[in-house]
């Protein structure tokens, strides 16, 4: 469900951009592959940018069927600017801020639970990320944490189930696939046999 809901945020704003919603067009929409310590200058090349990445979650109220899933996730909004780093906060004609990136996410996502069964998404907190130049460009980051709650199917009735004493495996070695029914190694051919009890 985390990369579902993560997906469904990066199509929100990617359709609003690529339909001409905001007034401007964002050069990339993605999940964050990297990390703090990548090179800004790799990165600048595709402002003005949103990122969203999973942030982690807490578990919730359950019944015996469900699990709730507090789920966290950040947004990161990216603008630049050959002026200052106020022009890339704020923007200029024909050049959008961060400031407004991250108003027009906010109203994409706030309230809204994109069409899956989750409660609807809240902004939390904003956070300053990256004011700073990198060659000619001044950069403008800022982080949106937003929250959402998803339900988890809970395991059904264990009673019947013993506790775990024993793991056995059979194995080809190295994997040719020439030994039991469909390559998969069972008692009489395998190559080795682990047979664990605990």
């Amino acid at each position: 469900m985390i990369g579902i809901i993560e997906q469904a945020i990066i199509d929100r704003i990617q359709f609003a951009s690529d339909a001409g919603t905001l007034g401007y067009k964002l050069k990339k929409v993605a999940t964050w592959g990297g990390d703090n310590s990548e090179d800004l200058r790799k990165l600048i090349k595709d402002f003005p940018a949103v990122w969203v990445i999973y942030a982690g979650e807490t578990s919730g109220k359950h019944t015996s069927k469900t699990q709730a899933q507090n789920a966290r996730f950040n947004i990161i909004v990216a603008a630049k600017s050959l002026r200052n780093e106020k022009e890339a906060r704020r923007g200029s004609t024909g050049n959008v801020g961060s400031y407004q990136i991250l108003k027009d996410v906010k109203a994409l996502i706030s309230n809204n639970s994109l069409g899956l069964e989750i409660s609807p998404i809240k902004p939390k907190r904003i956070t300053p990320l990256l004011n700073e130049k990198s060659g000619q460009h001044l950069a403008s980051l800022y982080g949106i944490e937003v929250t959402t709650t998803y339900y988890e199917d809970q395991v059904g009735d264990t009673t019947g189930l013993d506790d775990f004493s024993t793991f056995h495996a059979n194995w080809d070695i190295p994997p040719h696939g020439n030994v039991g029914v469909n390559g998969i190694p069972d008692d009489t051919n395998a190559d080795a046999t682990d047979n664990v009890t605990v």
